[in-house]
């Protein structure tokens, strides 16, 4: 997985947060699982989910077990997204990828990250709001 696909999804996991504090946000992550940077977060999958993990923490769309909150995706959606039609599609998609993560069989929060990640990846064909920088 590479860093724009990673960065893609740190909108919606981040959106209720300012840029600047996306970027705090994602310093601190990349601290707290060990990765100097961006690139020795990518080639570690470890590292990469754990991030994943982090940021959704940090947002508040996740919980730090692994739970996804899609009230709070909601919540954000309505905030970030004014496109009815694009809020709709990022809310749906959040809510078929909550499911499959709370129904997988995962029990690492890293790894619940993951298949919560890799399923909104697959099932939301509009990424352009969920492009951050950091």
């Amino acid at each position: 997985m590479n860093t724009c696909t990673v960065l893609a999804f740190l909108a919606l996991v981040a959106g209720c947060l300012a840029q600047e504090d996306v970027k705090e946000a994602a310093k601190k992550c990349m601290s707290e699982v060990g990765a100097a940077d961006k690139e020795e977060m990518e080639k570690d999958e470890g590292k990469r989910k754990c991030f994943l993990k982090c940021m959704m923490a940090s947002s508040g769309v996740m919980d730090e077990d692994g739970k996804p909150n899609v009230g709070k995706a909601e919540k954000m959606a309505e905030e970030k997204i004014s496109d009815e039609g694009k809020r709709k599609e990022a809310v749906d998609a959040f809510k078929l990828c909550a499911d499959k993560t709370n129904e997988s069989q995962e029990t690492n929060p890293c790894e619940k990250a993951s298949v919560m990640f890799d399923c909104m990846v697959e099932n939301n064909e509009d990424r352009k709001f969920f492009e951050y920088n950091f």
